[in-house]
């Protein structure tokens, strides 16, 4: 499945906000946007409905995962 691209808007201060997190693991603000959606969704939805839904593809993204260990590694420091 290809990606598609979707507007939405964002108070001034907190796109400051992503920028910066962005800037310091090393990501673009897509990567973040979308494994922070997928962080929501993955925790937010009850487990019948989460097989419902392609995990391997949709929750299991090499994003996620990089964002996460980018994330253990800031928080460490």
């Amino acid at each position: 499945m290809g990606l598609r691209v979707i507007t939405f808007k964002l108070d001034e201060r907190f796109l400051e906000r992503i920028d910066l997190v962005v800037e310091r693991l090393g990501i673009t603000r897509s990567d973040l946007i979308r494994a922070a959606l997928e962080s929501f969704i993955k925790f937010s939805l009850a487990d019948e409905e989460l097989e419902k839904i392609d995990s391997d593809t949709f929750l299991s993204s090499d994003i996620v995962k990089e964002v996460d260990i980018k994330e253990s590694i800031a928080l460490q420091n």
